[in-house]
């Protein structure tokens, strides 16, 4: 935030707010369908791994075939090269997810924060040494391919997929039907959190969505450190307790209180302490973002 222009942190938002839906129909709810399966066959697996890099590889040429469009959406011609540098990590995560959640049906939850902590100090060291150099907003470009490229490299050692042939077989159906539905739950719901995005970035440009787009992440950022590694761990044990009503009902009930608790109090102080937050952790010239952030 110190070393790149409000309206760089802008453009790439206006980006992702599109491939966040190219990336939500690459998954297409199979992270939870795999999770949830009682059993997985070999075959099954395989079929699954050339189903996400086929789905991946569909969707990474769609939107770099739609980047001029993207562009004019949002009248920034500077959109165009930075969608198709982007455009890459759809295949990157196509090949991740089956493999993650093959580590996570394990219950390797050890491997995966191993995994998320050294992708994440790997794209951020690279995108800061990006933009001390002069890259601006291409370090931002950066800070989003290179975790990826660690994340697959990483998952690949820990998973040790078998691909077999190229086939997509049919014992895969169960799994689409159930990822279906989990789809449109979280379609819906990227809807709620992404068309602001959109709407500002149109409408008010790359500097204000800068703004904004910076004030939402930090607003975000206390319920991701809770829910993420809670629905991490969550995911499969539940899915091994869906035959036993009244422990699924109660891990659920735990999970909600804890989350409750520990929210609650920390968006209350975050509130209140807002403007010099926002100082502390992102500079000056970040005042409108405090205000959204409030």
């Amino acid at each position: 935030a110190r070393l790149l222009d409000q309206s760089d942190f802008g453009l790439v938002a206006m980006i992702m707010a599109i491939v966040g839906v190219a990336d939500l129909v690459r998954d297409f709810g199979m992270t939870g369908a795999i999770l949830q399966a009682k059993k997985l066959t070999e075959d099954q697996w395989r079929s699954l791994l050339w189903f996400s890099a086929l789905l991946g590889t569909v969707l990474m040429i769609g939107i770099a075939a739609c980047a001029p469009l993207i562009a004019l959406l949002y009248g920034e011609p500077r959109l165009t090269i930075l969608t198709l540098a982007i455009a890459p990590t759809l295949l990157i995560n196509g090949l991740c997810m089956p493999l993650q959640a093959s580590v996570q049906r394990d219950l390797r939850f050890g491997t995966l924060a191993l995994i998320d902590i050294v992708a994440m100090a790997v794209g951020v060291a690279l995108s800061v040494v990006a933009a001390l150099v002069g890259f601006g907003v291409w370090s931002l470009v950066v800070f989003a391919g290179a975790g990826q490229v660690y994340r697959l490299i990483a998952l690949w050692m820990a998973a040790k997929p078998r691909w077999g042939r190229p086939r997509v077989g049919r014992d895969i159906r169960p799994l689409l039907s159930t990822g279906g539905s989990l789809f449109g739950v979280q379609l819906l719901n990227y809807a709620s959190r992404n068309l602001d995005n959109v709407v500002i970035g149109q409408q008010l440009g790359a500097a204000a969505l800068g703004q904004y787009s910076r004030a939402y992440g930090l607003f975000l950022l206390p319920q991701q450190q809770l829910t993420a590694p809670l629905g991490r761990v969550a995911l499969p044990v539940l899915s091994r307790l869906q035959d036993d009503g009244e422990r699924y009902r109660r891990y659920i009930s735990n999970a909600m209180v804890v989350i409750g608790y520990l929210a609650l109090p920390v968006y209350a102080i975050a509130a209140a302490v807002a403007h010099p937050l926002i100082l502390l952790l992102l500079g000056p010239g970040w005042d409108t973002a405090a205000d959204a952030f409030a």
